[in-house]
């Protein structure tokens, strides 16, 4: 898998170059974390920044395996390389999605504000 993507790591670059304002604006939303005192807070502020930074990932890498699976000319190893990506992606959108979900659920049974 590794030498097919060697074959796209132009186009890789390209997408990695534009998600750097994403990246930008996830650490300045990270340097409010000294203020906080209280755990809760802290714990949100850093899920909030895995957040905003796997949101744009998880998009663009859909596009590179959608990519990957069009170009995949019938290929079965490229076919089952494409779908392991997509169900990778899905895994680690869920796994995001769950802990934004618990940390708030968490707030709301403990009372916190």
């Amino acid at each position: 898998m590794y030498l097919y993507l060697k074959k796209y790591r132009h186009i890789i670059l390209i997408i990695a170059g534009l998600l750097v304002p994403f990246i930008i604006n996830a650490a300045v939303s990270l340097t409010p974390i000294i203020s906080k005192t209280n755990i809760w807070d802290i714990i949100e502020s850093v899920i909030d920044f895995v957040f905003t930074i796997s949101i744009p990932i998880a998009g663009i890498m859909l596009l590179i395996a959608g990519y990957f699976f069009i170009t995949s000319a019938g290929d079965p190893e490229k076919i089952t390389a494409a779908k392991k990506l997509i169900l990778y992606i899905t895994i680690g959108l869920l796994v995001v999605l769950l802990a934004k979900g618990l940390i708030i659920a968490f707030k709301d049974a403990l009372g916190a504000k």
